[in-house]
């Protein structure tokens, strides 16, 4: 009797090694799902953080320079004297 629980234990035992093993190998494996999941989530939201604000540097860059041509004027001053113009010009239609 004795030695029929011995063996039983035993055999115990080294289903137990097994599934140790096994559940130590499906958590190596969860876990490395887990990291590149969210790599794949991280790094184009990285990559979208420094591209987004370089693209549009870009095409407000190239959209700043054609949108004011070269004949109006842009310092205080020059601007003050176009708006009188427009003013004097305004009252001479009324």
């Amino acid at each position: 009797m004795e030695q029929e629980l011995l063996t039983r234990l035993e055999a115990q035992d080294a289903k137990l090694d097994a599934i140790y093993t096994s559940v130590e190998k499906t958590r190596r494996y969860f876990l490395w799902t887990l990291i590149i999941s969210v790599a794949m989530i991280v790094l184009p939201l990285v990559g979208l953080v420094v591209a987004v604000p370089l693209m549009l540097q870009n095409v407000l860059g190239s959209v700043t320079q054609t949108a004011l041509p070269a004949h109006i004027p842009t310092d205080s001053a020059s601007v003050n004297t176009l708006i009188e113009n427009i003013s004097a010009t305004a009252q001479m239609l009324q």
